[in-house]
């Protein structure tokens, strides 16, 4: 699922919540302190899919409850839900989210994420600033229409997509504005506890993906910010000689992207190890693949005479497959972003992984 299709999940999302403020009456709370009326934005809250937990008493699909300041919300086994703060901001939460409900009242309203990962949405006409607090960084809204993804590990540290708009990122005293990017999808930050704001980290739009639709169905295998504090540098420079860029290719997902941009010119070196088994085999498999020709009908469509489930690779999301194997170099022929998966049209019986060594080397 692309970030622009889960836009336009959050936009029907929204449509659907504010309709359900109006028609259920709804709407901003009025709150008396000391004499004065102060506004205190309305939270609700929707579960989409298994139990979560509200104060400690287990709410599931057909509960809608209100929320208010000191709420704690935890998502059970599979859970998937949403928090509606007003017409200003909805909160999706995920596997393993835990968060607090800190202060409702704008201009400022604060959530503290304990764990888990949640992601924001805001209306472009929103005033009010969120305020996402962790255990080692504290992340603000800077104007309306903004989009990111949040992410508390067991470990003390947090990590930050931005999809759209501005947010502020402070840890360790130092404040720095991420914005969106020309492909923000990819573009991440990891900020470890008692440290600064790190550099933008790399990661491939395919990963980031796949790992949302495995969050959905609480199937990922490691936490979104595992997925970012492994990724490179942005400013690292991949294809270096000296240096080869280890890829980890999975045996049951579809196509890994490795951020090396090829051009002609240029020559691919890729080194593989590691073993996968695929559905029909009890045994696993070097990158060179299984040589039994007679499950072949299985391979991708231009491998056919290749051994299945080996090693191949593409350059472009269009680009025609070639095998890849335990070792490899040729010429580069094509222009595009270098893809690396496995010889198998059903991948979701498949088990293990290939790690590859890929080098670029220019011409000159």
């Amino acid at each position: 699922m692309s970030w622009g299709f889960r836009q336009l999940q959050w936009s029907v999302v929204t449509v659907a919540l504010v309709l359900c403020v109006v028609a259920c009456g709804g709407g901003d709370s009025t709150d008396t302190t000391n004499g004065d009326d102060t506004t205190s934005l309305s939270a609700g809250f929707s579960v989409y899919a298994g139990t979560f937990h509200l104060n400690g008493e287990e709410i599931g699909e057909f509960d809608s409850p209100n929320l208010q300041a000191g709420d704690e919300v935890a998502s059970g086994e599979g859970a998937h839900g949403m928090i509606r703060l007003g017409n200003e901001y909805t909160i999706e939460m995920y596997k393993d989210a835990r968060l607090r409900v800190v202060e409702l009242r704008p201009p400022e309203l604060v959530i503290y994420l304990e764990g888990g990962h949640i992601t924001i949405n805001d209306s472009a006409q929103t005033t009010a600033r969120l305020k996402i607090d962790t255990s080692s960084s504290d992340l603000e809204t800077v104007d309306g229409g903004a989009a990111f993804t949040v992410c508390q590990p067991p470990t003390l540290n947090t990590c930050l997509a931005v999809e759209r708009g501005v947010v502020e990122l402070t840890s360790a005293g130092a404040t720095r504005a991420y914005h969106e990017g020309e492909d923000t999808s990819t573009v991440a930050v990891f900020v470890e506890d008692g440290m600064p704001p790190a550099p933008d980290r790399c990661v491939p739009t395919q990963a980031y993906e796949e790992w949302f639709e495995q969050a959905r169905v609480n199937d990922a295998d490691e936490t979104l910010g595992q997925l970012v504090a492994n990724a490179p540098e942005c400013d690292e420079t991949p294809g270096d000689p000296d240096s080869p860029v280890a890829i980890l290719v999975k045996g049951d997902v579809d196509w890994t992207g490795t951020q090396l941009e090829v051009a002609p010119g240029e020559t691919l070196l890729i080194d593989a190890t590691g073993e996968v088994k695929h559905g029909t085999s009890s045994d696993f498999y070097g990158p060179d693949g299984n040589p039994n020709p007679d499950i072949r009908r299985n391979n991708l469509a231009g491998l056919e005479g290749e051994n299945h489930s080996a090693l191949v690779g593409k350059i472009g999301e269009d680009g025609a497959p070639f095998l890849v194997g335990a070792h490899l170099e040729i010429p580069v022929e094509s222009e595009g972003l270098l893809y690396l998966g496995i010889n198998d049209i059903d991948l979701t019986n498949n088990t293990g992984e290939y790690a590859a060594a890929v080098t670029v080397n220019s011409g000159s």
